[in-house]
């Protein structure tokens, strides 16, 4: 599975922005947990016509700024992906909850979230004490090895003077 810290919401990636506050592996796990086809159909009242041999599930178009009379939009579950091959609108699941809600990325996170049963609050704090632990290693290992260079008895902060 691809992660990718830029939004280009295409398929399987997580598409997390750099402004996110949810970490790749939890928007992975919201992502994993639902069915495109199912949250669409249920969420937005759309039926879709059987599959084609190719795995897309086809209905209308029901993104913002483009209504058609024909089955031009597809899901595929199995590619985690929808495409429009109308107005050629793309993505994964946050890029349609965004777009068809009017929603920020971390909003549509926190919508699937409640969807999929995914804990994000727990995940946060544990996001941010791995960040503390992280920051209080390296501020340890950067004073030891700046106290090592240094000539007996001088702090660094004395030493940078």
């Amino acid at each position: 599975m691809t992660t990718s810290n830029t939004f280009l919401g295409m398929g399987k990636e997580t598409n997390a922005p750099a402004t996110s506050k949810y970490s790749a592996s939890l928007i992975e796990e919201i992502i994993e947990a639902l069915d495109i086809r199912e949250v669409i159909e249920e969420e937005y009242n759309l039926v879709f016509e059987e599959p084609n041999a190719a795995g897309w599930w086809h209905t209308n178009c029901p993104l913002p700024g483009h209504r058609d009379s024909t089955p031009s939009f597809g899901v595929n579950p199995e590619l985690r992906m929808y495409k429009c091959f109308g107005c050629q609108e793309r993505g994964n699941l946050i890029n349609f909850i965004r777009i068809v809600d009017g929603l920020s990325f971390n909003e549509a996170v926190e919508k699937l979230s409640l969807l999929a049963g995914v804990d994000i609050a727990n995940s946060n704090l544990s996001a941010y004490r791995a960040l503390r632990d992280i920051d209080t290693t390296v501020k340890a290992f950067l004073n030891d090895q700046s106290n090592s260079k240094l000539p007996a008895g001088i702090s660094p902060v004395e030493y940078m003077r």
